[in-house]
């Protein structure tokens, strides 16, 4: 994956959790929600490694993602206008087998907090706008003291129109720091419900979900789920490596089957099947060729409770 496709792809990605609020309002209007998820990545082998020590070897990773928010809506004109706010951890584990010893200082864990304030206002027929704005801290928090380098900004705004009872299709545009220099970037957002049994939503390319409704606390569907992130690496890279600013991308993709149950207040997911995931280094902007990790598809679970206050 080329440095361009890497930096709108995972641009899209990291903004993509927002702009669903707006498929999600049209049916009730919000409530405070608390969100818990976990992501578990079993035992997965390097794909083609630029590092001569790992070709050839057994070297595998295993990795584990943890997420906490809690998203507050403050509702005005009957709902025509409502202001979100929602605060955001998340914290993912690296776990390295039969990894060379002089590889052995390998980042473990990285941080990430959000704070992201979105806007939804309706602003004609059948027609709706979503405005976000995300200042965000990403690191590894190895120094004693916060760099500017830790800091990413982030934002979006899309149009949405109801086409009809069924179709919702909303299009914008991206901006982020997270990169580097940053450009606009193509959104599109879409949802369906048949008014029966089908329903779908998503944010292309970085999450589709079809569901079909089994009962009413049972939902059963298919689920393409990508994440991903940039993080500052200090402390990591030895100084011989000349790397001044160290920068880690994250990629993962998730697609397989899924379930939600539903009961009262509570929503829980729970999301498997395979996954594929590349990590790699930058020196700012600048691509490291020679630590770029891709790994070959493996299972993963994720897990998803939602709680509506």
């Amino acid at each position: 994956m080329s440095k361009e496709k890497s930096f709108i792809y995972l641009i899209q990605i990291i903004l993509g959790f927002f702009i669903l609020f707006a498929s999600d309002i049209q049916a009730q209007l919000p409530k405070p929600t608390l969100t818990i998820e976990t992501d578990f990545f079993g035992k997965k082998t390097l794909k083609d490694s630029p590092i001569d020590e790992l070709k050839n070897s057994s070297a595998k990773i295993t990795s584990l993602n943890f997420k906490g928010s809690f998203s507050y809506p403050f509702i005005a004109d009957q709902g025509n206008r409502i202001f979100f706010i929602e605060a955001q951890y998340r914290q993912r584990y690296f776990v390295y087998h039969n990894w060379p010893a002089n590889l052995s200082k390998e980042i473990d864990h990285l941080h990430e907090i959000n704070l992201s304030f979105t806007l939804y206002q309706n602003i004609g027929r059948n027609w709706a706008m979503s405005l976000n704005v995300t200042p965000q801290l990403a690191s590894n928090f190895e120094e004693k003291k916060l760099s500017k380098e830790d800091f990413k900004f982030q934002g979006a705004i899309v149009f949405e129109k109801q086409f009809s009872e069924k179709w919702r299709l909303g299009f914008g545009a991206a901006y982020s720091t997270t990169f580097g220099k940053p450009i606009p970037i193509p959104l599109i957002t879409f949802s369906y419900d048949s008014g029966n049994k089908w329903y779908a939503y998503g944010n292309l390319p970085a999450e589709m979900n079809i569901f079909y409704r089994l009962s009413n606390y049972f939902d059963l569907g298919f689920i393409t789920k990508a994440d991903g992130g940039m993080y500052h690496v200090p402390e990591t890279y030895p100084e011989e490596t000349k790397i001044k600013d160290p920068e880690l991308q994250y990629v993962s993709i998730l697609f397989g089957p899924s379930i939600k149950f539903k009961y009262s207040r509570f929503e829980l997911f729970f999301r498997g099947g395979l996954a594929y995931q590349k990590y790699g280094l930058y020196d700012g902007t600048k691509e490291l060729k020679d630590y770029q990790y891709e790994f070959k598809l493996g299972h993963s679970l994720n897990g998803n409770l939602k709680i509506h206050f």
